[in-house]
């Protein structure tokens, strides 16, 4: 006959499993660990959108002004004649500020190497396109360029506006040039219309272009 009392003494083997169970199996079975992972996951995913969104804004705020050395301290000022210059073109041409009295001018200084004026170019283009038919002159002024680097910039770019490489800062130091890009209009008496540092939008060019030409 079976012994009754040795049956009966002998616990059950799952009972014998659960006694001998970590402290840290029976938390993460408990619902506070679920409520800790539910928690930490919310955490995560909120921190990685707040970072997605912040890369974004970085982006958007590099490329309104990469900061160069050598600047006056302050972009030239609205209200005052523009500071004259004589430059040579990739083209071997002389640009000279003051000889395009009578027209509108657009100063954008940049550098070939700046991604925020690489993407800016095309809409610059196009805002150019846009004003030429007003007497509007537009002039890439290009900050420690050579005539090369430039030449191959605008090719690639397609850019048809005068490009002055700019090999001494001298003239974006007169301007008082602290960053790139930077855009500076000008009216047809040569006096400083809007001076802006940092980059524009499509719809901010075409904008500004149609004040300085009077187009509507």
């Amino acid at each position: 006959m079976p012994d009754r009392h040795n049956a009966g003494s002998t616990p059950p083997v799952t009972q014998r499993a659960t006694a001998g169970e970590s402290g840290w199996a029976r938390f993460r079975r408990s619902p506070l660990f679920t409520l800790l992972v539910l928690v930490v996951t919310a955490v995560v995913v909120i921190a990685g959108v707040w970072l997605v969104n912040h890369h974004d804004e970085s982006d958007e705020a590099g490329i309104t002004s990469v900061q160069v050395s050598g600047g006056a301290g302050k972009l030239v000022e609205v209200g005052q004649q523009a500071p004259d210059f004589a430059a040579a073109t990739i083209d071997g041409q002389t640009v000279t500020l003051s000889e395009l009295r009578g027209h509108p001018v657009w100063l954008v200084f940049e550098a070939t190497w700046c991604a925020a004026c690489r993407s800016e170019a095309p809409d610059i283009e196009e805002a150019y396109q846009h004003g030429r038919r007003a007497g509007l002159e537009t002039v890439g002024v290009y900050l420690s360029e050579d005539s090369d680097a430039v030449q191959r910039y605008v090719n690639t770019l397609g850019l048809t506006y005068s490009q002055v490489p700019d090999a001494g800062s001298r003239i974006a130091g007169s301007f008082g040039v602290m960053g790139i890009p930077s855009h500076v209009f000008i009216d047809a008496d040569g006096v400083v219309q809007v001076a802006h540092p940092g980059a524009l939008s499509a719809g901010q060019m075409i904008s500004e272009v149609n004040r300085l030409t009077g187009q509507g």
